[in-house]
């Protein structure tokens, strides 16, 4: 594992760390609600990109064009969410709260190490 790949992961640990903390703050809930949307959807879109970098980096391209096509889809799945969100002011909080934890998900750098752990077993059982 290059030096990139460690940098990269130490990031999203940060990012991943702002996005929890910033949840437990009483000024969050002060926010427009139109520009929680934009701090979520920019704070993914960021994820994605840092975790693209960091897995471009490694030998096997089939893992950050996996890592991009993974987020593109949670990307459009949350603007088309936020989207009707914004029109229908959805009040069901069991969906709200399915939407967060999806987002908080991709937030951490659990999908990171998941594709790392995935092209180190794999590797491995190329050489055994």
């Amino acid at each position: 594992m290059n030096k990139r790949v460690i940098f990269a992961f130490v990031i999203l640990l940060f990012l991943s760390l702002i996005a929890y903390q910033g949840y437990e703050t009483k000024y969050f809930y002060r926010i427009p609600f139109y520009a929680k949307h934009l701090i979520n959807f920019g704070l993914l879109a960021l994820i994605a990109l840092v975790g693209w970098w960091g897995l471009s980096a490694q030998s096997q391209k089939w893992m950050s064009s996996l890592w991009i096509l993974l987020y593109a889809v949670v990307i459009m799945l949350m603007v088309i969410i936020g989207l009707l969100d914004l029109k229908f002011k959805f009040a069901i909080s069991n969906f709200r709260e399915m939407v967060h934890n999806l987002r908080m998900f991709f937030t951490t750098p659990v999908p990171f190490a998941f594709l790392l752990f995935l092209n180190y077993k794999m590797k491995r059982k190329d050489t055994a």
